[in-house]
């Protein structure tokens, strides 16, 4: 069970085509290095570190059983000992993309959607923190999300110059290599076997999501789904998206951040 936890408010609109990097595929924008590295450094920042290491904390809980949370001296104690720490460089984490999914043979198939940096406790606890610029390109990054997997670390740095992205209704994610989509995991795999062409899977994602983007009916009567933005502190039990929009430069309602069937946990 993937456990989540809120560093900032969900359901806000982000701007987040900046310069195109090196490592994402042509005319796909995202952050340069220099861009991957300030949003690094906001996770260190705030009380973004006070968050994470009550995070740690909430994780002992959860392995315990015990659905009560520590509170007082007691949860500032446990938060002190877990000492977190950032590893590694910050990634940049790229998503299905609501155009190419209505079928826009132009489109690209990814977005780039948030950073994001590996964190460990000091008795060893892994987790990736999000983190995303909510008040548009431009502006101060922001911690707003930590997870309690580093896929949205470990993928990304599988490219190889490639594009790595994510169809997070169903947490499978993929890497695209001369112009075929080829699964990184068995989710994905289960999807498209040992790989199709881009225009392939474009089909695919058409037929799983298209009745679901921004402007159906489906996304106007408020379900968890699609593209859709929902509610913050909400748990899926259908094969649906919940979380936080994106809302691209080009005005696109784009990719939601927390995978299906996971129970999130708000801070």
């Amino acid at each position: 069970m993937r456990l989540h936890t809120l560093l900032a408010g969900l359901g806000v609109a982000t701007a987040l085509l900046l310069a195109a990097p090196a490592s994402a595929a042509p005319g796909i924008a995202g952050p340069s290095a220099a861009g991957l590295a300030t949003a690094r450094a906001a996770a260190t920042q705030g009380d973004a570190p006070t968050r994470l290491a009550r995070f740690f904390v909430q994780l002992d809980e959860h392995a315990a059983g015990r659905s009560v949370a520590l509170t007082g001296d007691g949860a500032d104690r446990a938060a002190e000992a877990k000492r977190p720490a950032l590893t590694g460089a910050a990634e940049a984490v790229y998503s299905l993309n609501p155009a190419y999914v209505a079928g826009d043979s132009s489109a690209p198939v990814a977005l780039f959607a948030y950073a994001t940096v590996e964190a460990r406790s000091a008795d060893g606890q892994r987790a990736s923190v999000w983190i995303a610029q909510p008040q548009g390109a431009g502006t101060a990054w922001e911690a707003v999300n930590i997870s309690s997997t580093v896929d949205e670390v470990a993928y990304p740095r599988q490219a190889g110059g490639d594009l790595v992205f994510t169809e997070p209704q169903v947490n499978a994610w993929y890497r695209v290599h001369d112009g075929r989509v080829l699964p990184l995991n068995d989710t994905a795999r289960a999807i498209v076997g040992a790989g199709v062409s881009v225009s392939g899977y474009q089909d695919v994602v058409r037929g799983r999501y298209g009745d679901k983007l921004p402007g159906s009916d489906y996304a106007n009567q408020g379900k968890l789904g699609g593209f859709g933005v929902a509610a913050p502190g909400t748990t899926d039990n259908s094969a649906a998206w919940a979380g936080l929009g994106v809302l691209t430069a080009s005005g696109v309602v784009g990719a939601v951040l927390i995978v299906s069937r996971r129970r999130r946990e708000t801070a």
